[in-house]
């Protein structure tokens, strides 16, 4: 059988870049008022940082390559 999961170390990576990005917005007091939900699901996570998601010519997020879980709608 085989084991799916990513490794621990990029585990580990991704929670540090997703608090920081969040950190970013908490700062700026974008958080409480919804803003951070909202902008969230135009970013994702490359395997070092948190980056903006490309876009066609209409602006709508080309998500071909980028796995579900990278995507910034599912970040925690």
């Amino acid at each position: 059988m085989e084991n799916n999961k990513p490794p621990i170390k990029s585990l580990k990576r991704r929670r540090k870049a997703i608090r920081a990005f969040k950190k970013g917005y908490k700062d700026l007091g974008k958080v409480k008022s919804g803003e951070y939900d909202r902008e969230k699901r135009e970013f994702f996570f490359d395997g070092k940082d948190v980056s903006l998601m490309p876009t066609n010519d209409a602006d709508v997020p080309i998500t071909k390559g980028i796995k579900k879980r990278n995507q910034g709608q599912n970040f925690r």
